[in-house]
């Protein structure tokens, strides 16, 4: 999952997550809400990015805690809510695109890689809550607005540059640069994090 979906899920810090993460494998209902409370302007704010319509980005996140609360059994104590419930909610805005032919984001490797969210949650729950997290943000802080503009257009909206350089009012070639740069700031960041 790129790093643009998870950052709203990095910001979260939800005290005791064991003790929450336990309550839910045991299925207390009150710990669902408590998930909710957290997570719920996330949720709303990434499929909304992705949807760009109010009113389904707000049927598609109560889609997405119903599908988590279902699922919660298959937590695992040192399980990492962010992720899992970021997961869920990309891949509920893309079966939405998908069924209603909107335009989904050009990475099909990303979008295939995403749908085992149990891969997801294992390789990627101890990122969510380690320091090269915080690189992360840090490296994506950097970006102007401009770049970071760029690519949540190409990656949200799935726009090719040239419908991103109509969009912001750019020429193509600029559009292009700004892609670029990001990605290459990005890239560096997580080499670094990487041989760290």
């Amino acid at each position: 999952m790129a790093i643009f979906t998870l950052l709203p899920f990095l910001a979260v810090h939800v005290p005791n997550e064991p003790e929450l993460v336990r309550r839910l494998i045991e299925g207390d209902s009150k710990a669902l809400g408590e998930v909710y409370d957290w997570y719920g302007l996330s949720v709303y704010r990434v499929v909304l990015r992705m949807i760009d319509d109010p009113g389904v980005a707000e049927e598609l996140v109560q889609d997405t805690f119903l599908r988590f609360w279902n699922r919660a059994h298959l937590l695992q104590p040192e399980s990492s809510l962010g992720p899992w419930i970021a997961t869920i909610a990309r891949n509920r805005a893309i079966d939405y695109l998908r069924s209603t032919g909107g335009r989904i984001a050009n990475h099909q490797s990303n979008i295939e890689t995403i749908e085992h969210s149990t891969i997801f949650v294992t390789t990627h729950a101890e990122f969510v809550n380690s320091p090269q997290a915080r690189e992360m943000k840090q490296a994506v802080e950097k970006l102007n607005g401009n770049q970071r503009e760029a690519i949540e257009l190409a990656y949200y909206q799935g726009l090719s540059h040239t419908e991103i350089a109509a969009k912001m009012n750019q020429p193509l070639g600029t559009v292009k640069s700004w892609i670029r740069n990001a990605l290459r700031t990005l890239r560096s960041e997580l080499e670094e994090v990487k041989h760290a």
